[in-house]
């Protein structure tokens, strides 16, 4: 007879995938008659993405041969594509989510802020009226990390 133990798949990934990183700052701003905040995201690393993006790369160079070579996807200095949505919380530090402020990048780098599709090119900003007490960032693969700020 044989057994077979079910486990969470979750936490069997936590202990092998290092969780997003992000560096950001916030900054008071006035334009245009608006006043509020931006939360300028500095810096993203999601290990998760990066291993993705290493296998697809392998995978995609063993199929590749001189007349049809592979250009393997590169990752920028600062990672701000590996980002799909960010999500502001200025309503609670803590408990359930209060989605204040929404920006999604789409497939082409176009930004929906709040839900309106915009022709802008997303600059690695976020803004909010009131001052932002929690950070969500979801990545390229689905993954959410929220900080608190």
């Amino acid at each position: 007879m044989v057994e077979i133990e079910l486990r969470d798949l979750k936490t069997i990934l936590d202990d092998v995938v290092a969780e997003d990183y992000a560096e950001f700052h916030i900054a008071e701003t006035k334009e245009d008659l608006l006043q509020g905040y931006n939360t300028v995201i500095d810096n993203f690393v999601s290990d998760r993405v990066n291993q993705k993006i290493i296998e697809f790369n392998e995978k995609a160079f063993k199929n590749s041969s001189e007349k049809k070579p592979y250009n393997p996807i590169e990752i920028s200095e600062n990672g701000l594509e590996l980002i799909e949505f960010l999500s502001l919380d200025c309503t609670a530090d803590k408990g359930e989510w209060h989605s204040d402020s929404e920006t999604k990048i789409d497939k082409n780098g176009y930004v929906i802020e709040n839900g309106q599709k915009t022709k802008e090119f997303w600059n690695g900003k976020i803004y909010s009226e009131k001052r932002p007490l929690r950070l969500k960032i979801r990545n390229i693969c689905g993954d959410e990390t929220v900080w608190n700020i």
